[in-house]
């Protein structure tokens, strides 16, 4: 993982069938920018329903929003794209990339199909 494109050592939280040896879909979980993963998934509850449905579910922490309240996104990375701008030098898409390199390594078998969902800043 880069850490530098990451803006530092990042976090996310991982549920899959545990019984399946079949290739899975991967359902990417992306929390709102007041709240992190665990809390997303505590009102979801995508990481119990997702395995149960076949699903490997990843649901990744976004970095420390403005003063610190919840996490951030900065999947544009553009300039004036919004509160991603917090972290301008950060690339959440090439975190996204390091989680799913992550759990391959993990030896979780993906279909190569890609999900996702979310909510607020997540959606």
């Amino acid at each position: 993982m880069d850490l530098r494109s990451s803006g530092g050592a990042r976090t996310f939280t991982l549920a899959w069938p545990s019984s399946s040896s079949a290739q899975m879909p991967l359902l990417l979980a992306l929390h709102g920018g007041a709240q992190y993963a665990s809390g997303f998934l505590d009102v979801t509850a995508f990481d119990t329903a997702g395995p149960a449905a076949g699903y490997v579910v990843a649901a990744p922490d976004g970095l420390p929003g403005s003063g610190g309240v919840g996490g951030t996104w900065a999947l544009n990375n553009d300039p004036a794209d919004g509160a991603g701008d917090v972290y301008n030098d950060v690339d959440d898409k090439a975190f996204v990339r390091d989680v799913v390199s992550c759990i391959r390594s993990l030896g979780v078998s993906l279909s190569g199909d890609l999900y996702v969902t979310g909510w607020s800043l997540g959606a």
